[in-house]
C-alpha cells in the first residue's frame, strides 16, 4: 500500500486515501522543525505531537516499554507494552506550533517515567477509583533498514488482526513510504468515518499553517456539514391561530368543537359565532389590538372562548393559575403591562383592587356574532407563557401567531390528523405551552375537544375519558404511568412529553395505542421534534425534527457545530421560533443568537444536552446545568439517568451528586418496576434482586458513571405540570450521611447477598485479596470472594499491572 489510507474497523475494509496529506507528513524537514523542544528533533517521533495534537481530551498513549533502563530490553522477546495516561491541552492562546512542541516535551517526560504504569499514575493522582481515559493511541513506527526492507520482529499471514481494547482506539501504523490510520471503538462506520476525517483535516492544518491559533482548526468536513446543517422545509404561508379555526369552522359548521362534562356541545359554527360576539363585547370594553390580557380561568368551554375571542381583536393572552401563589401572578400582570383580568366567578376574588371581566357573567347574546373588522397578521404577539426564571422572577416567552399555527400545522401532518375524525382530551394547565397542541391541534383539525375540570380529571382520569369517549391524549410520562390501558379500551392514541419517556411506559402502551413521543421548549412554540415509539424504542430517542423546523448542536460554550454522533447543546433554527422574553433583552440575546455557521441566521439554545443518532434522530440526554465534575470526569446525569430507566427495572430516577469534604459520590433516587414492600422504611436490601439484574443490564456504562449509591422511593413527587419533581430527591441526597450512603452502596449487590462478605480462606485467596487491595487502594473496605474485579474499580489495565 502506498500512501496516507484511512481505516475504520478493519484495514481489509480501506478508506480513501489521501496522497497529499502524505506528502506532507513525509516532509521530515517541516515535521522536525514543527516539533523540535529542548531535546534533539531526531531522538523522538518527529510528528507524534502533530498526531496527538488534534485530540483534545484525557487518553492513553500505548509505548513500547523497551527504553527503561534494564540491560538488553531491546532484545527481549516478549512484549514490555506501556500504557500511560496523557492530557492533551489545547489552550486557544497559544499557537499550533506550540502547541505541538509542548505535547512533543510532554511525550519525551511521560516517555521516561513510562514504568509507572497506569495504577502507579492513578495512585500518584489521588484518583484510585476513577477511571483516566477512555480513549487509546497507538503510534507504530516501522523503521527500514538501508536496503528499504522493513524491520519486523513478526511476518503477516492471512487475515490482518486488529488490536482492540473496551477503548476507542486509533492505531497510527507508519513507515517511510506510507501512513495508515485505524479507528476502532462502539459507534456506527459514519461516525468513526468522520473522525478520522476530521482528524486528517486537523493534521494538514497543523502542517500547512503551523503559526496559527487552535480556534483557526475548521475539523468539519463538507459531507459532514450537510448531515449537521438539514435544511428547513417550512409551509407555503403561515397562519394566524384563529384563522385556521375559522376556515375549519366555515367547511364543517355542524361538527361538534367542543363537549363538555356538563353537556354542554357546541359546534364549530357556535364557537366561532360566541367567540365573535364575545370579542365584539370586549372591543366595547376597551380591549385593543396588542393588548397583552391575563387570563385567570379553570377548565372550561370558556378558556378556549376567551382565547379566540382575544385572537380575533389582534390581542395576546397572558395566561394565570388560580392555583399559583398571588404574588407571582401579580408579578406577571404587571411584567406584561395589562390593565384588566378577564376571570370567571369562581375566582373573582382573587385579586384586589385589579379591573376584572367576568366572562361567565357577561350577555353574549346582546352582542353581533358577525367577526370583528380588525386584521391580524401571523407575525403578532398571540401569547405570553412564563417559565422558570434563574434570576427567582419567571420570563414570559413571547410567540406570534405565526411561528405557532405553523408548529400546529407540522404536528398535524406528523400525526395524520387532518381528517378530524378523534376525541382529544384538554388535560393540560393552560399556563404551559402543551394546552396549545391541546386546543388547536384538535380545532385546526376538525376534531373536538373534551373539556372536564381539574378536579375531576386528577381524581379520576380514567372515568373522565370513558364518559366523553376520547380517543386521543396527551399526557407527560409521569401522568401516563397513573393509566392502565385496560381501564382506557377506547384509547387509541397517546402523545407524551413535558420529560423524558420512561421504559415503563413504553413496555406499556406501545403495543396498546399508537404512541407518540414529542419534544419541545415553549421557546419553539410547543414541539419540535416527534417520534412514533415501538416496544423497541429508546427512551432517550426524541425523534426528527417537524418539517418547520431545524435542529443544530452546538458547541456549549461557543457556536461551533458540534461533530456528528457528538454530545452538544441542542438548538433550533426555522419559522417556529419564538420572539423572545419580554422586558428582559439580556436573557434574549443569550437565548436566541445569530450565528455565523448559518450566516446569521438566528438560533434558539435550548439549554439541552443531545446527539445525532443514524439517520438524524436526536438522543436527547438532559440538561447542560445536570453536568457534573467527580473525581476530575464530566459527567452527564442525564446519559446515566436514561441508561438506568432503559434497563426496565427502575420507571423513575433522578441523579444527584453527594458530597462531604473531599468526597464526592453519584447517588441516584430511584422507583423500581416491582414496587416496594408495602409499609415500613424503605431499603436498598428490599431490591436486592432488582438491583442486581440492574447491574446486569448497564455493564456498558463506564466504571466511573456508576452511582455509589441508590435510594429506593416509592413515588417521585409531582409538580403541577404533572413533571417529576427533581428538586426533592436532590435535597434528600444532600441529606445523606455517610453511613446513610454506606447503607445503600450500590457495589454491594453482586453475587452473594448484600450483607454477605465472604473471606478469603486459601493462601492463594488471601494473596489475590491482598493484591487487589493494594493494587486499588481498598484498605479498611470490606469486600471478599462475592466482589468482582471489575465491580470493584479494577479493569483491564489494572489487571495486566497487578503482579
Amino acid at each position: 500500500m502506498v500512501g496516507l489510507q484511512v481505516v475504520h474497523g478493519h484495514p481489509e475494509e480501506p478508506g480513501p486515501q489521501r496522497p497529499e496529506l502524505l506528502k506532507l507528513l513525509s516532509n521530515r524537514e517541516r515535521g522536525a522543525d514543527l516539533a523540535r523542544t529542548t531535546e534533539e528533533a531526531n531522538e523522538m517521533p518527529d510528528l507524534s505531537g502533530v498526531l496527538l495534537v488534534v485530540l483534545e481530551m484525557s487518553m492513553a498513549i500505548a509505548l513500547s516499554g523497551r527504553d527503561i533502563s534494564v540491560q538488553g530490553i531491546e532484545r527481549l522477546d516478549g512484549p514490555t507494552l506501556a500504557i500511560v495516561p496523557h492530557v492533551v491541552d489545547m489552550s486557544n492562546d497559544r499557537s499550533l506550533q506550540d502547541t505541538v512542541r509542548s505535547v512533543n516535551n510532554q511525550i519525551w517526560d511521560i516517555t521516561r517515567h513510562s514504568h509507572i504504569g497506569i495504577q502507579g499514575a492513578a495512585a500518584a493522582s489521588g484518583r484510585h477509583d476513577a477511571q483516566l481515559f477512555d480513549t487509546m493511541v497507538n503510534i507504530l513506527a516501522r523503521e527500514q533498514d538501508p536496503s528499504g526492507m522493513t524491520r519486523q520482529m513478526f511476518q503477516e499471514f492471512g487475515r490482518r488482526p486488529v488490536w482492540k481494547t473496551e477503548y476507542t482506539t486509533l492505531n497510527v501504523q507508519a513507515t517511510e513510504a506510507d501512513v495508515e490510520l485505524i479507528l476502532t471503538g462502539p459507534a456506527e462506520p459514519k461516525r468513526l468515518g468522520f473522525i478520522l476525517d476530521q482528524f486528517c483535516q486537523a493534521v494538514e492544518h497543523i502542517l500547512l499553517d503551523a503559526q496559527g491559533s487552535m480556534q483557526s482548526l475548521n475539523l468539519i468536513g463538507a459531507d459532514e456539514r450537510d448531515i449537521l446543517l438539514e435544511p428547513v422545509f417550512t409551509h407555503p404561508s403561515p397562519k394566524t391561530l384563529h384563522g385556521q379555526f375559522e376556515m375549519v369552522a366555515r367547511e364543517h359548521p355542524l361538527r361538534q368543537a367542543i363537549d363538555y362534562e356538563d353537556m354542554t356541545v357546541w359546534t364549530y359554527s357556535q364557537l366561532d359565532e360566541k367567540a365573535n360576539q364575545l370579542a365584539n363585547q370586549l372591543d366595547a370594553q376597551g380591549i385593543k389590538q396588542g393588548d397583552k390580557v391575563p387570563l385567570l380561568l379553570g377548565k372550561s368551554p370558556f378558556m378556549i372562548l376567551s382565547i379566540l375571542a382575544l385572537f380575533k381583536l389582534g390581542a395576546a393572552y397572558v395566561p394565570l393559575s388560580p392555583e399559583n401563589p398571588v404574588e407571582r401572578n401579580s408579578f406577571i400582570v404587571q411584567d406584561v403591562g395589562g390593565k384588566v383580568v378577564m376571570t370567571e366567578t369562581a375566582h373573582s376574588d382573587y385579586f384586589v383592587d385589579m379591573p376584572l371581566i367576568v366572562v361567565d357573567k357577561l350577555h353574549l347574546e346582546a352582542y353581533p356574532a358577525s367577526k370583528p373588522g380588525t386584521t391580524v397578521s401571523p407575525d403578532q404577539l398571540a401569547y405570553v407563557l412564563y417559565t422558570s426564571g434563574s434570576t427567582g422572577q419567571p420570563k414570559g416567552v413571547m410567540v406570534s401567531h405565526g411561528s405557532c399555527a405553523t408548529a400546529m400545522q407540522s404536528i398535524i401532518e406528523f400525526e395524520k390528523k387532518s381528517k378530524g375524525n378523534f376525541r382529544a382530551l384538554q388535560f393540560s394547565n393552560f399556563i404551559f405551552d402543551v394546552s396549545l397542541y391541546d386546543f388547536f391541534v384538535t380545532l385546526h383539525s376538525g376534531g373536538t375537544l373534551c373539556i372536564v375540570p381539574t378536579e375531576r380529571l386528577l381524581n379520576d382520569l380514567a372515568g373522565c375519558i370513558n364518559e366523553l369517549n376520547v380517543d386521543h391524549v396527551f399526557l407527560t410520562p409521569t401522568v401516563a404511568r397513573l393509566l392502565d390501558p385496560k381501564e382506557v379500551p377506547g384509547l387509541r392514541s397517546m402523545t407524551v412529553g413535558g420529560e423524558q419517556l420512561t421504559r415503563d411506559v413504553i413496555d406499556t402502551w406501545a403495543s396498546q395505542v399508537k404512541l407518540r413521543n414529542g419534544y419541545g421548549p415553549t421557546e419553539a412554540s410547543v414541539l419540535v421534534t416527534m417520534k412514533n415509539v415501538d416496544p423497541n424504542t429508546g427512551s432517550g430517542i426524541i425523534g426528527r425534527p417537524l418539517r418547520s423546523v431545524a435542529a443544530v448542536i452546538l458547541d456549549p460554550h461557543s457556536s461551533e457545530l458540534t461533530p456528528y454522533g457528538a454530545v452538544g447543546e441542542l438548538c433550533f433554527r426555522g419559522p417556529q421560533l419564538a420572539e423572545g422574553y419580554i422586558n428582559r433583552p439580556e436573557a434574549t440575546d443569550k437565548a436566541f443568537v445569530c450565528t455565523d455557521i448559518l450566516d446569521g441566521e438566528r438560533i434558539y439554545r435550548s439549554g439541552d444536552l443531545a446527539r445525532f443518532l443514524p439517520g438524524r434522530e436526536i438522543e436527547c440526554l438532559g440538561r447542560i446545568d445536570d453536568q457534573v465534575k467527580v473525581n476530575g470526569h464530566r459527567i452527564e446525569l442525564g446519559e446515566i439517568e436514561q441508561t438506568i430507566l432503559q434497563t426496565g427495572e427502575v420507571k423513575d430516577c433522578v441523579m444527584a451528586v453527594w458530597k462531604q469534604g473531599n468526597m464526592a459520590h453519584l447517588v441516584g433516587c430511584v422507583v423500581f418496576v416491582d414496587g416496594p414492600p408495602s409499609e415500613g422504611e424503605l431499603k436498598l436490601n428490599d431490591f436486592h434482586d432488582n438491583v442486581r439484574r440492574l447491574k446486569d443490564k448497564f455493564r456498558g456504562l463506564a466504571s466511573y458513571m456508576v452511582p455509589k449509591a441508590l435510594l429506593p422511593f416509592r413515588v417521585m413527587p409531582l409538580l403541577p405540570s404533572g413533571k417529576a419533581n427533581r428538586k426533592h430527591p436532590k435535597a434528600t441526597i444532600a441529606d445523606l450521611s455517610f453511613a446513610d450512603l454506606a447503607a445503600n452502596a450500590f457495589d454491594r449487590f453482586d453475587g452473594a447477598e448484600a450483607s454477605e462478605v465472604v473471606p478469603p480462606e486459601t493462601e492463594a485467596q488471601k494473596l489475590l485479596h491482598k493484591a487487589w487491595s493494594e493494587m486499588l487502594h481498598l484498605e479498611g473496605r470490606p469486600f471478599g470472594l462475592e466482589a468482582s474485579f471489575l465491580s470493584l474499580g479494577g479493569d483491564s489495565i489494572a489487571a495486566i499491572n497487578l503482579f
